[in-house]
């Protein structure tokens, strides 16, 4: 082929195609000789090594790749920003991707990056010079991300903040420290990257309606994010000032792998509450997660760490339905009649997998009057001409539900992937009387008793297909999950509330 005869972009893409083969055989041969022994000081380097691997995993989905990712991580020539932002690329994949999360440990990671901060004195942690009482008006909020009320790790931290406004009257003034540690911008040449949402100018005004959104009207309210061109390390370090000078008697972290809260535990009390349903990945002294208990049981994980299980709520996790915002069959135009199945979700490209999507078809296939309804992040057009024509015209998509009770209340069935996230969605369909199928992975699992779990998409398949069919077993389930709800109404946070509380540092 002529280069010199050709468009200009068809050159591009002969060079696109070029580099891609060139990447390809890159990250082939690190895969056989590895990484450990290349020097990242320049970050050229880093970079091109980076880019390659991630690119291949995008392609390949080769778990492999991730491995060499983690042992870049644990390169000592690689400096700890680099370290931060490539956890949390693995933290993704780990997210979206199973077998990734068995292979890669990322609690191994997490522990070495700051094992790594700590020796080297990467972050300035602030000295106690003495010991001061603890100051017990306050409660101090560390999170990864902070934006507003359809966020599950706000969610969370908002629903807390508003148990202490109700409950606890001692507790005068609520610090949020949004230290930002997920990346909000590409810093590195991963390919496909995480790139977090952040609100830039998180002002007065916006912190004041989502307070005003969520009922918090007693407390005084601070939020720092630290500035906008602030560097992770110095954002962290100044935080880690800031709190140290407020002196609180605990400090809530929400959702796990925070520097800034593990930092914090050498001068007061973590509590790191898991946003799944597994322990957080956290080296602070108290790790907090759901389980089927009465009442919260602490149990001694290692010389410095307990878990401290606390019972299911729904009532804990603040759900809007917003009136102005209301879907109908109608102008979606499906049939009354329609047995329609919704999958919710962010993330929904990467947690539709082949195998699912082929379930999904299969029921479609088999029950005429079934259909599918997409909430959420999805490309309805790339399965286009994954799907017959007919079963593809039986599938509608909301890509952003502004009312999401009203877009669930839209179906009769919610269909959960094998996945780690959805459980917000799934306790609002739960809430509203929808039945919920899942596997036993993830956060919707936790929700659930064994008649709505099932091993695998075989028994998915044969229970939604019994449901569609059998009306008298449809009404059994949705009066089994009107059951599910009144278990988990009763609210935990007021118990841990007034179990941190009573706890000594």
């Amino acid at each position: 082929m002529n280069i010199c005869k050709m468009k200009k972009s068809e050159k591009k893409l002969v060079m696109y195609n070029k580099k891609l083969i060139s990447n390809m055989k890159l990250c082939r041969d690190l895969l056989r000789f590895g990484v450990e022994n290349i020097d990242f000081k320049n970050e050229n380097t880093l970079n091109l090594v980076v880019f390659s691997i991630s690119q291949y995993y995008y392609f390949y989905k080769d778990v492999r790749c991730l491995g060499l990712i983690k042992n870049i991580i644990t390169n000592e020539s690689v400096n700890i920003k680099a370290k931060i932002y490539l956890y949390w690329q693995l933290v993704r994949q780990a997210f979206i991707n199973i077998e990734a999360k068995d292979s890669i440990r990322l609690n191994e990671i997490y522990s070495y990056i700051l094992r790594t901060i700590e020796m080297k004195n990467s972050i300035k942690v602030p000295l106690i010079k003495e010991e001061r009482a603890k100051d017990e008006k306050i409660a101090v909020f560390i999170t990864n991300q902070f934006l507003a009320n359809d966020n599950s790790p706000t969610k969370v931290l908002l629903s807390i903040a508003k148990t202490i406004n109700d409950n606890f009257t001692g507790i005068e003034k609520i610090y949020i420290f949004n230290s930002r540690e997920m990346p909000t911008s590409i810093e590195y040449y991963y390919y496909n990257p995480l790139v977090a949402n952040y609100i830039e100018d998180y002002g007065d005004d916006i912190l004041n309606w989502v307070m005003l959104e969520a009922n918090i009207n007693r407390c005084e309210i601070y939020y720092d994010q630290g500035g906008k061109d602030t560097k992770v390390i110095k954002r962290i370090e100044e935080m880690l000032q800031s709190i140290n000078k407020l002196n609180p008697k605990f400090i809530i972290s929400i959702g796990g792998s925070s520097i800034l809260s593990d930092l914090s535990n050498r001068f007061t009390n973590t509590y790191t509450i898991a946003i799944s349903g597994e322990l957080p990945i956290s080296q602070g002294k108290y790790l907090v997660n759901t389980g089927e208990v009465n009442s919260i049981t602490k149990t001694k994980i290692n010389e410095y760490q307990y878990s401290l299980e606390i019972p299911i709520s729904m009532s804990d996790i603040m759900i809007s339905d917003n009136s102005e915002n209301k879907y109908t069959r109608k102008e979606l135009e499906i049939s009354e009649d329609t047995f329609l199945i919704s999958i919710v979700g962010n993330r929904l490209n990467a947690e539709v997998t082949k195998e699912f999507l082929k379930l999904c078809e299969d029921i479609l296939a088999e029950n005429k009057s079934a259909a599918l309804i997409f909430i959420g992040s999805f490309d309805k057009e790339s399965i286009k001409d994954k799907v017959n024509p007919k079963i593809y015209s039986k599938i509608y998509n909301i890509s952003y539900a502004q009312n999401l009770v009203s877009a669930i209340e839209l179906s009769n069935l919610y269909l959960n992937p094998i996945r780690f996230g959805g459980g917000l969605s799934s306790v609002v369909a739960i809430k509203t009387n929808i039945p919920v199928i899942s596997t036993d992975v993830g956060d919707v699992a936790i929700y659930l008793t064994d008649e709505f779990k099932v091993n695998d998409y075989i028994e998915m398949k044969i229970l939604v297909n019994k449901l569609i069919k059998e009306k008298e077993l449809y009404e059994k389930y949705k009066d089994k999950t009107k059951e599910l709800y009144f278990k988990h109404i009763k609210s935990s946070w007021n118990g841990l509330i007034e179990y941190i509380l009573k706890e000594e540092y």
